[in-house]
């Protein structure tokens, strides 16, 4: 039962979590090749876009991710208190690049109009950065529970850090984000009552490119599926 609670709740935040690294990566870039190309309709689109993103990433994002936090203080305190205590820098490190995220994410939504073209396209690169980097980080803590490696005999944080599965889960969870910005971008775009059928088509055809990370997580998942321990 407790384990069952812990995977439905983290499944449903990392799902959450990773759609907002991709989508954080893929709206300034998206947006940075409307203001190139003068494509309005997009830009329209992506303003829309970014309101799906705030709320979803940092509203049930957020709740899912307390909730996280609550079920595995309660059901594992003494596994919580290790990773607390091993990894306590890069838990300081992930919580700086999520505050980061936090902020550019509302300054990129709530500033849409009183920045320059430019500057809002920064500030949502920044947004871009500190997610993939706030994924990275965690990233390490998660795959180390797999397979801590050599932290088993010198309990050395870099040894638990960059564990055997790091480099694997790392592209996966990279390349899985941008699958699920590439998804959400087309069923958004076909719920938008605003668009006609052509205008939707386009729009899904632009953020379609993000779409190649379905086929790139079979061969990834093999490499990651390698690297984990025979019983796992």
């Amino acid at each position: 039962g407790a384990s069952t609670l812990i995977a439905v709740i983290a499944i449903v935040h990392v799902t959450i979590a990773q759609f907002a690294v991709g989508a954080g990566i893929a709206t300034p870039w998206l947006e940075a090749r409307a203001l190139r190309r003068g494509d309005h309709l997009l830009l329209g689109f992506l303003r829309r876009y970014a309101r799906f993103l705030i709320l979803v990433s940092f509203v049930a994002g957020a709740v899912t991710g307390v909730g996280i936090w609550i079920v595995v203080g309660l059901i594992s305190p003494e596994a919580i208190a290790l990773l607390l205590r091993q990894f306590v820098w890069a838990w300081a490190t992930e919580w700086v690049f999520f505050l980061v995220e936090i902020l550019s994410g509302y300054v990129y939504y709530f500033y849409w109009d009183r920045l320059s073209p430019e500057t809002h396209v920064r500030v949502g690169v920044v947004y871009a950065v500190s997610a993939w980097g706030s994924l990275a980080v965690i990233n390490g803590i998660l795959s180390f529970m797999l397979t801590p490696g050599g932290w088993l005999a010198t309990g050395s944080f870099w040894a638990g850090w960059l564990n055997p599965t790091f480099w694997p889960s790392l592209v996966l969870r990279t390349i899985s984000s941008f699958a699920l910005a590439g998804l959400a971008f087309a069923v958004v775009a076909n719920l938008d009552r605003s668009l006609d059928r052509e205008q939707k088509r386009h729009i899904i055809n632009e953020g379609s490119v993000f779409l190649v990370g379905l086929a790139l997580m079979v061969p990834v998942s093999f490499w990651f599926f390698a690297a984990s321990p025979q019983h796992a």
